[in-house]
């Protein structure tokens, strides 16, 4: 197979999708703001521009294009879009996008098909955040509508001054595109994944995990798959077939997040997205936990080629996608990572640190300590792997 794609952000994560596309004959543009991504490293041909400047992508645009995607990179969702309409190519509607992209309008269209979600306003003013914390009361919300990376989330709780208040909307307007914040209740018991891919608008959920946390908004660890009750995981996987099938989604992986009460065998809708999930799950986890190709169905989808999703029984391997934080701190010891990425079932361990450089702990997702990837058949072999992988990297602090 022989053609072009043009792929909309060549960041680190976006290398699988790229490189995929090469070995498939593709001639790959990528679109990106920096020469040094490691997607422009590895592509064909280069347009620099912001992932978001859309019309100025269009006018910059010299060739004929055969497809145009991404994978694993929220903000690039709506621009894919765009393009797809103005070089008619295969892909799904910027109304319909928006319902994954923009957090605001994802509750609005949650709450118009009944599936749970936390109260929950925009708010652009101090006056509009203290207007509805009036009404919703403590705790509460705030994050971008608009941003990836766990960026600008703060949860805000009783006694804080308004300077205090009108900080954490400053910091979450900041990585607003439209300038726009969402606040909501804040939701309580634990976080779950869902990894799904949509077909000619159908869709299947493909893997499930249990999520933890250093701290609200920034995993420690996704695993998979999480131990959930029979019924309450099937009402999770109907309402999440439900949300996507009902939006119009055409095709594409899906990335939600869950908040689950399981005492109430209640859940509520944190977030999902119309891209695969980052740090390598929609190319490599799920498609281990599950048994499906992604991206294969992804190409077919970008093609016009037809895919069966709904005649697909998903398997249920393990997996875990393990973050390190080793707090504040110069390195003064380090010792056993090349060791560590020599266990049996490691697909990737990421630890790019010295004896010197100073680490501080994480303030974002893209502000991790490294990470760990393992993969096993069933959740005692994982857990094993993990815990090799822990013991054998040896690390010290200086304060």
């Amino acid at each position: 197979m022989t053609g072009n794609a043009l792929v909309i952000a060549g960041g680190v994560w976006q290398l699988p999708l790229i490189q995929f596309l090469k070995r498939k004959g593709y001639r790959v543009t990528v679109v990106d703001p920096y020469l040094t991504s490691k997607g422009v490293l590895v592509c064909d041909h280069h347009i620099q521009l912001d992932v978001r400047e859309k019309e100025q992508i269009l006018a910059q645009i010299d060739r004929e294009y055969d497809l145009v995607c991404t994978d694993q990179s929220d903000i690039s969702v709506g621009t894919v879009s765009y393009l797809a309409k103005k070089l008619g190519l295969n892909g799904n509607d910027e109304e319909v996008v928006e319902k994954f992209s923009n957090k605001y309008r994802s509750r609005q269209y949650a709450k118009s098909i009944g599936v749970p979600c936390p109260d929950f306003t925009s708010v652009r003013t101090l006056c509009e955040m203290k207007a509805f914390i009036q009404s919703a009361g403590y705790p509460l919300m705030i994050k971008p509508c608009d941003s990836q990376s766990s960026k600008g989330i703060h949860r805000i709780d009783a006694g804080l001054s308004d300077t205090e208040l009108q900080a954490y909307l400053d910091d979450a307007l900041q990585y607003s595109f439209i300038g726009e914040a969402i606040l909501e209740q804040f939701l309580t018991g634990y976080e779950i994944t869902v990894d799904g891919f949509c077909a000619y608008g159908k869709h299947q959920v493909l893997a499930i995990s249990r999520k933890k946390h250093f701290k609200t908004g920034i995993a420690s660890t996704l695993t998979y798959p999480a131990p959930l009750p029979e019924e309450l995981e099937k009402r999770i996987i109907q309402t999440d077939n439900r949300y996507v099938e009902e939006s119009g989604l055409m095709f594409g992986p899906t990335h939600a997040e869950y908040m689950v009460d399981e005492e109430k065998g209640e859940f509520n809708l944190v977030e999902i997205a119309c891209r695969g999930g980052g740090t390598l799950l929609s190319s490599d986890v799920v498609p281990w936990v599950s048994g499906f190709d992604t991206y294969d169905a992804f190409l077919k989808c970008l093609t016009g080629d037809p895919v069966d999703i709904a005649g697909f029984k998903p398997l249920k391997r393990s997996a875990e996608l393990h973050f390190f934080d080793f707090g504040d701190g110069e390195i003064a010891m380090l010792s056993g990572i090349e060791e560590a990425a020599k266990t049996e079932g490691v697909l990737l361990l990421d630890f790019d640190f010295r004896v010197g450089d100073v680490l501080k702990s994480c303030q974002d997702d893209r502000s991790r300590q490294g990470f760990v990837i393992v993969l096993a058949d069933n959740p005692t072999q994982l857990q094993e792997r993990i815990q090799r992988v822990c013991n054998t990297i040896q690390i010290a602090l200086k304060p």
